[in-house]
């Protein structure tokens, strides 16, 4: 039977003897409008997939018009990871390659009109429009800083460390000493290197020149040295401290005592530092504790988060809780939650509710810009767009 929407259906005249019971109801939806129509709740927004990937993947990175994703293959084929783009937008375009990764692991980056596929030992340059190999160098240890690479090379007793452009490959510099380590600072003057034994120096990132070095008593954690640089300050993890140093001349500036520090990041003129007890605030002219929540175990742009789930907002000022936020597992600026055998997905900070999704690993979500991606059941992968948010 085809029924035509744009033609509408006969009049068909009431059975007799039936009254018609149209005008009470018409009056009474009137009514209801009336009363209540303005503070009828939204519905709920069912979010758009964008694209579904069956496998395993190492990785995934949303950047521009594609989805890339990272896949380890198995047997003869262990050492290699497949790289595979799909379109997200029609502008998008789709292609696969395959890198070196004898660890099977690997870090996706788009810089420019490349990705970057870099593992400790290799660094592969795709071509992000074609897939096409634009270079590739295998080192000891490489880095990427914006839209240059560092890589070390163990070539003699004290290796070299070598800047490159990432679009070309061409060699900017090279100098001696090793680069286990290494992080330009914001303004993108310099560039602070360390290796395994605990040498550390600062370049001129230009052309190279060493302007200060120092070995310092500082051992990495797992295959990378823990480093951050915030403002004109190197902060180096310890053990059981956290170790200050002067980016300009690599001079002791403080240490504080952490159990065990993992994070650090700028918040409200101290440094918010996430160790194994919680967080601090920490001043970072003379490294005094200002501050200690020690129930939170992550903490970022004001969002903290407890063992059970708990989610708060944080003065990063003074430590305190400016309001709750819920149970549940953060994603960039969105909330996951258990409800009724799916996951609702809320605003964090509005709590508006933009969708509930089946079959999803909440712990194994992540947004990128304006796309939520999660695992789902069956080894898959898929990728959401998040709606604009209500005004």
């Amino acid at each position: 039977m085809l029924i035509d929407l744009d033609v509408a259906p006969a009049a068909r005249p009431p059975a007799p003897g039936r009254r018609e019971h149209w005008l009470p109801a018409l009056l009474a939806a009137s009514l209801l409008l009336l009363l209540g129509g303005a503070a009828a709740p939204r519905p709920v927004e069912v979010l758009r997939t964008v694209a579904v990937l069956q496998g395993v993947f190492v990785t995934a990175l949303v950047a521009g018009t594609q989805l890339f994703t990272a896949r380890a293959l198995p047997g003869d084929d262990a050492d290699q990871v497949e790289i595979s783009a799909v379109p997200i937008t029609p502008a998008g375009s789709r292609w696969t390659a395959r890198v070196e990764a004898p660890s099977g692991e690997v870090r996706l980056a788009r810089e420019g009109s490349v990705l970057v596929a870099e593992t400790l030992e290799e660094l592969t340059v795709l071509d992000a429009r074609s897939g096409a190999l634009r270079w590739h160098a295998t080192a000891s240890l490489t880095t990427v800083v914006g839209g240059q690479a560092v890589y070390s090379e163990y070539d003699d007793e004290d290796g070299s460390t070598t800047l490159v452009d990432l679009e070309s490959g061409r060699s900017l510099w090279s100098s001696p000493g090793l680069a286990d380590f290494a992080d330009r600072d914001a303004t993108g003057r310099y560039l602070f290197t360390m290796d395994f034994d605990g040498r550390a120096a600062v370049r001129d990132i230009t052309d190279g020149r060493r302007l200060a070095s120092r070995t310092l008593d500082v051992f990495p954690d797992g295959d990378r040295p823990v480093v951050s640089i915030v403002g004109d300050l190197v902060y180096l993890f310890k053990g059981s401290s956290l170790l200050a140093v002067r980016l300009s001349d690599l001079a002791t500036a403080w240490e504080t005592e952490a159990a065990i520090p993992y994070e650090v990041q700028a918040c409200a003129g101290l440094i918010c530092v996430s160790d194994r007890q919680g967080v601090m605030g920490v001043d970072p002219a003379g490294g005094q504790v200002r501050w200690q929540a020690v129930r939170w175990i992550s903490y970022a742009d004001g969002v903290a988060s407890a063992q059970d789930g708990t989610t708060v907002l944080l003065d990063p000022a003074t430590g305190r809780v400016t309001r709750h936020l819920g149970h549940g597992m953060r994603a960039g600026d969105l909330m996951l939650r258990a409800h009724e055998g799916q996951t609702r997905v809320t605003r964090l900070r509005s709590g508006e509710l933009i969708g509930n999704l089946s079959s999803v690993i909440p712990f194994a979500c992540v947004t990128y810009d304006r796309f939520l991606g999660c695992r789902t059941s069956g080894e898959s992968f898929t990728l959401w767009e998040i709606p604009r948010e209500s005004p």
